[in-house]
């Protein structure tokens, strides 16, 4: 391959990756829940931010086959994070609304009986604009870097971290949310193999 046919390669396989850009819409309509997760009503994203209302959210860890659990890279601030997570509509359930964000972030297909449910986590930021339950996925799968299509305007990167990588970046100050230190460390760390 010549170094003009290199260039093209990287270009087009940029724009295969980044074609997928789904905005965050601040007037969807998301389900308000109360403490047992029950819903109770329904808010705007807006407006659950702005009051720190309790509401859903789900996330997706991708475990690769290769000893290593896939992150991604926040395109808004450069944290590592959830390969996949986001808030859902309110007629969506949270095995639905993983499905869906898998695709929208990463371009993946997948089935909801793919993904195993780990558990639910009640968590909040600390200044308790983002109050939520979480209901975390696993799906067992390896990537395929140049078949993403990121959502370029949540993802800057997709990578594998080894058990190794993920103790080192977990232990760093900053790099990682929060909410991905917790959930790593809770289902994945221990389990993982070298």
């Amino acid at each position: 391959m010549n170094l003009g046919q290199f260039i093209l390669f990287g270009a087009l396989n940029l724009v295969r990756r980044t074609q997928l850009k789904i905005p965050h819409d601040p007037s969807e309509i998301i389900a308000l829940v109360d403490k047992d997760d029950k819903v109770i009503g329904s808010a705007t994203r807006r407006e659950v931010h702005t009051k720190g209302l309790l509401h859903r959210e789900t996330c997706v860890y991708i475990l690769g086959t290769k000893k290593g659990l896939y992150l991604q890279k926040r395109a808004d601030n450069g944290f590592w994070d959830h390969p996949v997570g986001g808030h859902f509509p309110k007629e969506q359930d949270y095995g639905e609304a993983a499905v869906r964000e898998i695709y929208e972030e990463l371009g993946l297909k997948v089935k909801e009986n793919e993904l195993e449910e780990l558990g639910k986590e009640n968590i909040s930021n600390k200044e308790k604009t983002n109050n939520r339950f979480v209901k975390v996925f696993m799906l067992k799968k390896d990537i395929d870097q140049n078949e993403l299509r990121l959502d370029a305007g949540e993802v800057a990167e997709v990578r594998l971290f080894s058990k190794r990588e993920l103790e080192k970046l977990i232990n760093e100050e900053k790099g990682i949310t929060g909410s991905a230190k917790k959930l790593i460390k809770k289902y994945f760390l221990e389990k993982m193999i070298e």
